[in-house]
């Protein structure tokens, strides 16, 4: 295994929408995502991938800010 380092980034939460993240590592945890081979077999064509990701988290993001 490699080793990446890591950095504490103190302004992380005023750059980021950390709920929308949060949302994001939830969905992972459904579907047992939780490392990069745990994506195997789950790879999208690309209209799938904008409907079924990227439309998600516009919805979710929208969701959030009117909350």
């Amino acid at each position: 295994m490699e080793v990446a380092p890591v950095e504490y980034d103190a302004d992380l939460a005023a750059k980021h929408d950390l709920a929308l993240y949060r949302e994001c590592v939830d969905w992972c945890d459904e579907v047992g995502v939780e490392r990069v081979p745990d994506l195997a077999g789950r790879v999208l064509a690309p209209d799938a991938y904008e409907r079924e990701w990227i439309d998600r988290c516009h919805r979710t993001a929208e969701r959030l800010e009117n909350s």
